[in-house]
């Protein structure tokens, strides 16, 4: 249901006042201000939208300055590149469509509110600007409980005159605010009951044929590449499928003296930046490289050699040579490579069950780790064993070989199962909605101006865009991401298709 009820309120009317605050009359890191960056704004945007009449919908009219309308204007405008044919026509559409569908979703709020409901919702309006007053009065001018009432009274003045310089009065704030509690409660009624419907529930052939969907996507896209495989858990996201040669690696990170450390990475950047410059100096030089560099001789530096790179490691080695002794001793004793991880270990990763329980995923052509990381994964023998300590930029570390990860289709487990579930009957619940929304939309009363002509759904506009659309390949922006689909056009020469 949370997919749902984000899909819903990602509808939501533009209407918090918060974002007022963002301006240069409130200082930087005022409350209010950071509430901006989560909220748009209901102030009324700019626009050099006339005020025009486009259409009606039930009787209520939406106008070329509407707010939604221009706001999802301004949206597909930016998710089109400059010069992609249509831009314009294509925005105006899937705008449209939008505001259209948000009219009927507030027109169906007010019909299912109850004059409790609007009570509650009122009152709770009235408390969210005393909680906006108040935390700006904290943020800009410091006043807290200890305050004195005279400077409350003073700070409270002050909040409330920029306020209202905005436009915005008590009165003005809670209206707004109330119709988007009644709005944003009516949409997740929506989504409570969508979710508690049994047909729309995932049987388990569903989630299989989920599973094994997703494990057959994956083993075409990855296969045995190591690279595209670790791209993946680099992006954030699970595999279904592994390829061959990975082991579950735990390790023990210990931290080391910053200037050690400081030493050891510049002595170890120089060398590599003199090897590389040996090598390129086997390469014949350009007569201008020549000229240069005889016009500007470099200030000669101390050549880094491997023995001083090797001593500063050792450096490293022999500041954290008192934990490596106590760490072998208790393992020599039968202590469990966990439990000394959580005693010594400086990695956060390690604290995450699931990581504890499968370890690192490593591979001898790893591309995550640093190379003396994977090195010595690569390098124990068998399950069980123990690394000697190895440096790395982030530290010293002690490898245990935990496990071989068997290649090919993850384990379902509870978790995945429970995923594909929630998203299985997500999506089923979306398609509901969107019926929902369609359904209330061809039987509006809808009646267009003439001014709203441009806005109005288009089916030969929408075909050509996808007959360019399928010539390029490289397009940036497709029919389906606009959320108009390439349908016939009903009757009424209407068809505006899911916005989302």
């Amino acid at each position: 249901m949370k997919r749902l009820l984000a899909l819903l309120l990602a509808l939501t009317l533009l209407l918090s006042v918060s974002a007022v605050f963002a301006e240069d009359a409130a200082p930087a890191d005022s409350a209010a201000e950071a509430a901006a960056g989560d909220t748009a704004s209901a102030e009324p945007a700019e626009s050099a939208a006339e005020d025009r009449l486009l259409v009606t919908i039930n009787g209520d009219e939406i106008r070329e300055s509407n707010e939604t309308l221009q706001s999802y204007y301004e949206y597909y405008l930016e998710e089109m590149e400059e010069g992609t044919p249509y831009r314009e026509e294509i925005a105006r559409m899937s705008s449209m469509d939008m505001a259209l569908k948000v009219q009927l979703i507030k027109q169906n709020a007010y019909a299912a509110l109850t004059d409790e409901m609007e009570e509650a919702y009122e009152a709770q309006a009235e408390q969210e600007w005393e909680d906006l007053v108040n935390e700006e009065m904290e943020a800009s001018y410091g006043i807290t409980a200890d305050a004195s009432e005279d400077d409350r009274a003073a700070a409270r003045a002050d909040v409330i005159n920029l306020l209202e310089s905005y436009g915005w009065t008590e009165d003005v704030y809670i209206e707004k605010e109330t119709e988007t509690l009644i709005y944003n409660g009516y949409l997740t009624s929506v989504a409570e009951d969508l979710a508690a419907r049994p047909e729309f529930a995932a049987t388990e052939d569903e989630i299989r044929k989920a599973f094994e969907d997703r494990v057959e996507e994956d083993r075409s896209s990855i296969g045995n590449n190591v690279s595209n495989y670790e791209f993946s858990l680099y992006l954030g996201q699970d595999p279904y499928y592994t390829p061959a040669g990975y082991r579950g690696i735990l390790h023990i990170l210990l931290d080391v003296d910053q200037s050690l450390m400081d030493t050891w990475t510049d002595l170890t950047a120089r060398l590599e930046e003199t090897q590389k410059d040996e090598d390129d100096s086997e390469e014949p030089a350009s007569e201008d490289a020549s000229s240069e560099a005889a016009e500007a001789p470099a200030e000669p530096e101390e050549p880094v050699t491997p023995e001083m790179v090797k001593a500063a490691e050792q450096a490293i080695l022999d500041s954290v040579a008192g934990q490596v002794a106590e760490i072998k001793e208790k393992l020599a004793a039968g202590a469990a490579f966990e439990d000394l991880i959580a005693e010594y270990g400086q990695d956060p990763g390690m604290e995450d069950p699931e990581t504890l329980k499968n370890g690192y995923p490593v591979h001898a052509e790893s591309i995550l780790y640093y190379s003396p990381f994977t090195a010595a994964a690569a390098g124990l023998e068998k399950i069980g064993d123990v690394s000697e300590p190895v440096v790395t930029q982030s530290g010293v570390h002690i490898l245990y070989y935990l496990r071989d990860i068997p290649e090919g289709a993850v384990e379902l487990t509870d978790a995945i199962w429970e995923e594909l579930k929630s998203t299985l009957e997500a999506e089923k619940q979306d398609d509901a909605f969107v019926a929902i929304l369609n359904q209330w939309l061809t039987d509006a009363e809808v009646v267009w101006t003439e001014d709203g002509a441009s806005w109005q759904y288009n089916q030969d506009i929408i075909n050509q865009y996808a007959s360019m659309e399928e010539e390029d390949e490289d397009s940036d922006v497709s029919v389906q991401v606009l959320g108009i689909e390439d349908e016939e056009e009903d009757e009424g020469g209407e068809d505006p298709e899911e916005g989302n």
